[in-house]
């Protein structure tokens, strides 16, 4: 069986089985979404490098611009200086 043939199993599996199945990062960006504003003071503690998974550059950008302010924070040196979306960090 090749990847692909995998690939559509799973697939057609899935969606008999937990139709509406959503991403725990999908859910967690939606939740964000309906609590920023422009009045919203955020400090992201322990964020590491990002906030959003890599492939939702965009998103998170537009997440972290939506609020007033965001400053993050991390044990993690490196990775809070790689942190993606942020001005704003604290090591």
């Amino acid at each position: 069986m090749n990847l692909k043939s995998c690939d559509a199993k799973y697939l057609r599996l899935k969606q008999s089985i937990v139709p509406n199945l959503t991403f725990n990062q999908t859910l967690f960006e939606n939740i964000l979404r309906s609590h920023v504003s422009q009045k919203t003071i955020w400090l992201e503690a322990g964020g590491g490098h990002k906030l959003l998974p890599s492939c939702r550059g965009d998103p998170e950008r537009e997440l972290v611009q939506g609020a007033e302010f965001v400053c993050g924070c991390d044990g993690d040196e490196k990775a809070i200086r790689e942190y993606r979306s942020l001005k704003h960090r604290v090591p």
